[in-house]
């Protein structure tokens, strides 16, 4: 089978295009050809070290007349647009049976990624336009984007062109899948296919764990941008509340750096890091604080964790709910959190270097093989059958 992917987020360090790239990896490793078509910057090292095929869309007029034509010519079997943009799907849907790759919450909130209330409680609101009016008493975030008509209306458009038929949608997690079913997407055209996250040589972890800083070794770790969505404003009291033996440690910036670092002492905020770094720091972790708020849809460095062995503490809220290895809790509980990671003990030393590796290199076997397996019913009955249990717990734990 063929396959296009079409991505508009071109971040080499960001998991959202990171997330395109990697399933376009496995896919082709799984015996697919798989191209991303995309229009701007430099696709990611690891899709190059692999040795993937990606394409610009490139050349004069708009980029949907111009992604039309580079999907015309390619000859795809079947498209996913991970874009969220109305004239992505549609330029894709012309072309060959299309999926929506729901890495956010594009066609169900017109803030995209986020659909959180201030409440810590996922919005159970319907999209459109009574979703608008109740914004602003829901405390939801981003109200200036989120109320213009023009961001309601593209969403509603998306959700009604995916209520409609034809479409799929291929979400990373069961949570996420839930969340399109409730908003009147048929249960048959959705999908769950978890991301991607690190594969490493043996040789490349024992490196990393070796230029791994002393003093981030044994942490409890934070990853992620410093967000009201990525429960940001909780990390200070976490801090608090943690014993100076666990180590603490942020890495990550955001707007509300400033105000964490205030309350921190200065070995805590460590700043964004590579990839190389997570990795390093993550052979060496004592735990990792997931402090999401809103719901996650994939929590890339929550599956990183996992496959690596490091404890995972999570509020319930969002992809964590299904993660077979985390201990969650309930959302804003940063107490019990702080409790469970203070009792966490550091490893005597790096983590199995082998060890690890054999278990990212199955996982990502073995997301090629379902993904694999997912497009070719999609593209022969256009539907992804009958629903199925969660797969987090046979794709992580590789049962």
């Amino acid at each position: 089978m063929k396959l296009a992917i079409v991505s508009r987020l071109v971040l080499p360090e960001g998991g959202l295009t990171l997330s395109a790239f990697r399933l376009a990896a496995a896919l082709a490793e799984a015996g697919h050809e798989a191209e991303v078509i995309y229009d701007a910057g430099e696709p990611p090292a690891d899709l190059a070290a692999h040795g993937r095929r990606v394409a610009f869309v490139d050349g004069p007029g708009p980029v949907s007349r111009r992604l039309a034509a580079a999907l015309e010519a390619g000859g795809a079997e079947a498209v996913l647009v991970d874009s969220g943009q109305i004239a992505d799907l549609r330029a894709a849907a012309a072309v060959a049976p299309a999926a929506v790759h729901a890495n956010m919450h594009d066609a169900v909130c017109p803030d995209r990624a986020r659909y959180w209330a201030r409440a810590k409680q996922p919005c159970r609101v319907r999209a459109g336009w009574r979703c608008a009016a109740l914004r602003p008493a829901l405390g939801c975030s981003g109200l200036r984007r989120s109320l213009d008509p023009r961001h309601i209306t593209a969403q509603r458009e998306i959700l009604d062109l995916l209520r409609g038929g034809g479409l799929g949608v291929v979400c990373v997690s069961t949570d996420q899948a839930e969340l399109y079913t409730r908003h009147g997407v048929a249960a048959e055209r959705v999908a769950v296919l978890p991301n991607l996250g690190i594969r490493a040589s043996a040789d490349s972890l024992r490196e990393a764990a070796r230029r791994t800083p002393e003093e981030w070794r044994g942490a409890t770790a934070f990853f992620g941008r410093l967000s009201k969505q990525k429960g940001g404003q909780l990390l200070a009291d976490l801090g608090d509340r943690l014993p100076a033996a666990a180590r603490f440690r942020i890495f990550g910036d955001g707007y509300l750096g400033p105000r964490i670092a205030a309350a921190q002492p200065a070995a805590v905020m460590c700043g964004h890091v590579s990839q190389g770094a997570v990795t390093g720091v993550l052979m060496w972790a004592r735990a990792v604080a997931f402090t999401s708020l809103w719901p996650e849809p994939g929590g890339i460095v929550g599956v990183d964790a996992q496959l690596m062995d490091v404890p995972v503490a999570a509020f319930d809220v969002g992809a964590p709910r299904y993660w077979p290895a985390a201990r969650r809790f309930a959302p804003g509980d940063v107490d019990a959190m702080a409790a469970w990671l203070g009792g966490c003990e550091a490893p005597a030393g790096p983590r199995d270097p082998e060890a690890v590796a054999r278990a990212q290199a199955g996982y990502w076997a073995r997301i090629g093989a379902r993904g694999a397996e997912l497009l070719e019913g999609f593209v022969a009955r256009g539907t992804f059958g009958a629903a199925t249990a969660d797969p987090a717990e046979e794709l992580i734990r590789g049962r």
